[in-house]
């Protein structure tokens, strides 16, 4: 029996996880098997794991489950394995934006089993928090280069939720087509603007990035005629995610060292 247990899970890992044969689960899942882990409420029996491996899957295409070891001892198998996959695609396990951010993810899992398939299958460790704030902090990064460096305010559109609001110094933006407007403001302003990413922290939902900006102040901005001059600047933004969308953000830039550069006192 015990050998015929680690045969079923090595067909998970390799068949199921690796390969997508989620018709294979029909065969070694219990039928009356405890929902997978995770966050959502999933069915039992095969059908959720069917639901939990698709839609981990979408996200990650190219995802692959290697086991690193495995030990069996009676009707027990433990099996620690690593995943890897591309984040390319979005579904209900990472609803971000694809980011196309590389995963690795190691677990542990104790298997349980009921009439030689296949009963549970508990997780004693994994790190899927840090990965959500991986994808999170790169949605940010891909938001900043999109919309800062290249001007396409579009973006908005995919990485803000439609009733987000935007904190600034000068008041509460609402709704995506009021968050676009100080992008074009800023880019008529410095058609050159370059924007770089100092650190980012990423905790739970909330990713803080300190950035650089830098341009050529060649229009108006905010009633100051343009200069010609060379500009530096840092700002601090905070995001908070749900759902794979930012639905509110806070920015802070050295608004009063750009003016001072810019020939306002």
């Amino acid at each position: 029996m015990s050998e015929h247990n680690k045969s079923l899970v090595r067909r998970l890992v390799e068949e199921v996880w690796s390969q997508g044969k989620l018709d294979v689960l029909d065969e070694i899942i219990h039928p009356d098997a405890n929902a997978p882990h995770g966050p959502w409420e999933l069915p039992g029996g095969p059908e959720g794991f069917k639901h939990l491996v698709s839609i981990i899957r979408t996200a990650f295409p190219d995802l692959t489950r290697k086991v690193e070891d495995i030990v069996v001892e009676g009707d027990k198998v433990v099996l620690r394995s690593t995943f890897t996959g591309t984040h390319t695609g979005t579904s209900d396990f990472a609803p971000f934006p694809p980011t196309g951010e590389r995963w690795e993810m190691s677990g542990v899992t104790a298997f349980k089993f009921v009439d030689g398939r296949i009963f549970d299958e508990p997780w004693a460790h994994n790190d899927i928090p840090a990965l959500m704030g991986r994808l999170a902090a790169a949605t940010v990064r891909r938001y900043i280069d999109e919309a800062l460096n290249n001007g396409n305010a579009s973006i908005v559109d995919e990485v803000f939720a439609p009733d987000a609001a935007s904190r600034t110094p000068n008041g509460d933006l609402r709704g995506r087509e009021e968050i676009k407007k100080p992008i074009l403001m800023r880019r008529s302003a410095f058609p050159d603007l370059r924007a770089t990413v100092d650190k980012q922290v990423a905790d739970g939902d909330n990713v803080v990035t300190y950035l650089t900006l830098s341009g050529t102040h060649e229009g108006d901005y905010r009633g100051v005629p343009a200069t010609n001059r060379q500009v530096t600047w840092t700002q601090i933004a905070i995001a908070r995610f749900e759902n794979g969308k930012i639905v509110e953000s806070w920015r802070i830039p050295d608004r009063l060292g750009l003016r001072l550069q810019i020939g306002v006192s």
